[in-house]
């Protein structure tokens, strides 16, 4: 397979978030329309995100039919099977978007060999309400990629001034929908020791916009035990080029398939690791990552 242009990859990625907001955006705020229904795990999918998934399938295959797509509510696949991957997550935080809160993300990542190398995020924001009370959104987008950069929109990112300890830190973490052993045990004693070390702790109920936030300066670092690949593949290399540790619990680099991630950077990194490092269960710690 003959090398790829990757701006035009970006170009397609920005494309599919803008367009699958399209379809998102008359659904906000009008829980008639949704169709909520419950998955296995506890969490929420609406046709909302079925609709968003098609549009973004139906732009990544018309520029690029050869390549595989892995999402959260598409067909399970192997990702080793194809070179060019997209991971696409059709509503980050459907929960909060079916309870008319816009802290949910469109996510469009892309990886080659497995390693995410470029992702495009669309961000809806309330600008006001119609006359029935129905809100009004705009959307933002944050792209980039490895050599190429993170964009808020048109504004070139930096790392900028962030804070240097755990304890002056602001820390997303995630924490499960269903209560059961193992990894849904290790999030929850991660979050209450971050209760007890770090400046603020928060879950969010949307893990790429968690990841947004990190990039912008509002947060500080992110602890996930129990993310996807959809949750990290788009905001991964962005956060590498502003200079984050992105990797899995034991300070590996972070990889597609990874169940873990531990995004900061400097001293916060290592201090977070241990946190997450000395909560992890017996039964984990040979195979989990």
């Amino acid at each position: 397979m003959q090398n790829i242009e990757l701006n035009e990859v970006l170009k397609t990625a920005i494309l599919a978030a803008l367009s699958a907001a399209k379809v998102v955006t008359p659904y906000f705020g009008n829980p008639e329309t949704l169709n909520i229904k419950e998955k296995s795990d506890r969490s929420q999918v609406t046709e909302t995100d079925l609709a968003s998934g098609r549009t973004i399938h139906e732009v990544i295959q018309s520029r690029f039919p050869d390549h595989g797509i892995m999402s959260e509510e598409g067909e399970e696949i192997n990702p080793s099977q194809y070179r060019y991957l997209w991971v696409t997550d059709e509503i980050d935080g459907t929960t909060n978007f079916a309870s008319g809160n816009p802290y949910f993300a469109i996510s469009i990542g892309f990886a080659i060999d497995e390693e995410p190398v470029l992702g495009a995020i669309a961000l809806p924001r309330i600008i006001g309400y119609r006359k029935d009370g129905i809100p009004r959104l705009a959307w933002d987008i944050v792209s980039g990629g490895k050599k190429i950069g993170a964009y808020y929109n048109r504004r070139r990112l930096s790392l900028g001034r962030r804070k240097s300890t755990v304890s002056e830190a602001l820390v997303h973490t995630d924490f499960p929908y269903k209560s059961e052993v193992g990894p849904s045990e290790w999030a929850r004693n991660v979050f209450v020791d971050l209760q007890k070390e770090a400046r603020v702790v928060h879950v969010s109920g949307s893990a790429v916009r968690e990841l947004v936030d990190v990039m912008l300066g509002q947060y500080d670092g992110c602890v996930h035990v129990l993310n996807k690949p959809w949750d990290v593949a788009a905001t991964c290399p962005m956060l590498r080029e502003l200079g984050f540790d992105v990797t899995n619990w034991r300070g590996e680099l972070w990889r597609l398939m990874n169940k873990s991630a531990i995004v900061d950077y400097g001293d916060i990194h290592s201090n977070l690791l241990k946190i997450v490092g000395r909560n992890a269960p017996e039964s984990l710690r040979q195979n989990y990552v």
